[in-house]
């Protein structure tokens, strides 16, 4: 072989939870330097949240925070492209079905045209 098996890693911190319990992090030296504390929230009031913000796995592409309203402009489309194939329906039937004898009158007009140029030049 030309390289060496490559080692397993093993995680001793498999939650974070180092990280989070690190009281020695810059941006918490900072704001306790402002006077925030443990416990309590930012703000004048110190009334803002006091937990950490978690992320949420999307399943979709939309933007982070959207939420979808109940008149949506996908609805809107959704509707008009509903009413738009019902008018198709509408005015145009079904009743039009070509069939081979139809098909084999075209393919031999093409060809008697096909003939009717070559013997022109």
């Amino acid at each position: 072989m030309l390289a060496e098996r490559r080692k397993k890693v093993v995680w001793s911190n498999p939650r974070g939870t180092i990280w989070a319990n690190d009281k020695k992090k810059f941006g918490q030296k900072i704001l306790e330097s402002m006077g925030w504390r443990e416990g309590f929230g930012l703000g004048k009031n110190r009334d803002g949240i006091t937990e950490n913000i978690k992320a949420s796995y999307k399943f979709d592409n939309k933007g982070f925070g959207y939420q979808r309203s109940n008149n949506s402009i996908e609805d809107d489309c959704d509707e008009i492209y509903k009413k738009i194939i019902a008018d198709l329906k509408q005015h145009h039937s079904d009743d039009v079905i070509q069939t081979s004898e139809h098909n084999n009158e075209i393919h031999m007009d093409l060809e008697a045209k096909a003939r009717q140029i070559n013997s022109i030049r």
